[in-house]
């Protein structure tokens, strides 16, 4: 793939503008529009869906948006002419309630994709019979919703667009015709899903791990390389953050395999412990707010649905490892410790648990629940995940064509607890 040009929309940085190359001849032309590798240089892109869509002139579809799982779409038009249109939704957002727009034109030299991330409603005006293509980061969900795009209360203030030259002549579904206004949208329970987080406030340690990873993907943050930002050298970091100004720091860094950890505790010692107080220290000097991912391997497993006031009895080296992090920061009265038990969107091994009981969601699905706690006040300790399952229940609800084995974690070299599952209504009752 060729790219010409990178850049965000004029009035909304995280709209992204891509220009690629398009080769004409005699014959035709020919053009390579995506290159996973050349996405992921520019934003963490996972496609999981990819739509075609044909519409006549006039045609206006949208504003349309989803929030379980929340979507982020990729647009390009594939023939004709169109004005690409996008509401932010995002709560405090400096463009919260603004729209903005873009012509994307198949005639032109060069061909564009335009990027249009999660915590936007989108649409499109159809200015002549077009086929539009759009890669999204997620599957569709009937949890998708509308706003009116001739709501009164949207602001059109970024775009020159009229959009009551469209009013008498556009050709629209009942469903987009009856689309929440912005203020009827306001008013709903689900309005909460959205919200914008400037990515000079918040700090994200492990930012290369499976968590990390997710986060990037959805999370405008800074998330430091361990070379720049070494929790266990605690005047590195003082160095990194003395000119910043950060509000969060989210810890996701730590040492995870409990069966290395019984091997090599002095590894976790240094990463989840003396790392941890690190970042109590540094957090309380500069008063950050510090939000610590710790486990439900905390409690011994011997009754499940454990609430976060229930008594803490680790059964192995990691989770006592985690349980020191977490004792760290319970010093600090500005943090929020989150208990939970994630894992890989895909299950990655051939067999699973029958017998062992979790909380555990796919790292997707945390990640989202994360990034909500970011935008509240809340402190102390919150627990987040599903309704107790199995491992195996939990395997197999990830779907994939890979079979899954059966195992019993009785048949583990070493110990760990049998049922951990988390009571979350703290979390159930803050996002309802």
């Amino acid at each position: 793939m060729k790219l010409k040009e990178i850049g965000n929309h004029p009035n909304f940085r995280d709209i992204k503008i891509i220009k690629f190359e398009k080769f004409s001849d005699n014959r035709g032309y020919f053009t390579e529009h995506f290159r996973k590798s050349d996405f992921q240089n520019i934003f963490n892109l996972n496609i999981m869906q990819c739509n075609q869509s044909y519409s006549y002139k006039n045609v206006i579809r949208g504003l349309h948006f989803q929030w379980n799982n929340k979507m982020g779409k990729l647009i390009r038009a594939v023939t004709g002419h169109f004005i690409d249109v996008f509401l932010d939704i995002r709560i405090n957002s400096p463009t919260y309630g603004c729209i903005g727009s873009y012509e994307l034109n198949s005639k032109d030299e060069y061909l564009e994709w335009i990027y249009v991330p999660e915590g936007f409603a989108h649409g499109c005006i159809f200015l002549e019979d077009s086929i539009i293509e759009y890669f999204c980061n997620s599957e569709y969900s009937p949890t998708e919703a509308c706003i009116n795009i001739f709501s009164d209360v949207i602001n059109w203030k970024y775009s020159n667009l009229d959009i009551n030259n469209f009013k008498d002549i556009c050709i629209m579904s009942p469903k987009d015709k009856n689309g929440f206004t912005l203020e009827q949208w306001e008013k709903t329970e689900n309005y909460k899903q959205f919200y914008y987080l400037s990515e000079n406030e918040i700090i994200v340690t492990g930012g290369s791990g499976l968590l990390g990873t997710e986060l990037k993907t959805k999370l405008i943050a800074d998330y430091p390389s361990h070379q720049d930002f070494d929790i266990t050298n605690y005047d590195k970091m003082e160095n990194y953050i003395r000119n910043k100004n950060y509000k969060i720091c989210l810890h996701c860094a730590a040492t995870t395999s409990p069966p290395n950890v019984e091997k090599n505790p002095i590894v976790a010692l240094e990463t989840n412990i003396i790392g941890t107080t690190n970042l109590v220290k540094l957090c309380s000097k500069y008063n950050i707010k510090l939000i610590y991912i710790s486990t439900d391997y905390v409690f011994d497993g011997k009754k499940g649905n454990y609430k976060e006031e229930d008594a803490l009895n680790p059964v192995n080296k990691y989770s006592l490892s985690k349980l020191g992090g977490e004792t760290a920061v319970r010093m600090y009265s500005n943090s929020l410790t989150i208990r939970l038990s994630l894992g890989a969107n895909i299950f990655p091994y051939e067999k699973a648990y029958i017998d062992q009981y979790t909380s555990r969601e796919c790292v997707r699905e945390i990640s989202e629940k994360i990034i909500k706690l970011l935008n509240t006040d809340i402190t102390g300790i919150i627990h987040i995940g599903h309704p107790k399952r199995s491992v195996y229940d939990y395997a197999i609800s990830l779907g994939g064509d890979k079979k899954i084995g059966k195992i019993s974690f009785k048949e583990m070299k070493i110990n760990i607890p049998e049922d951990t599952s988390l009571d979350t209504s703290k979390y159930d009752m803050l996002f309802k």
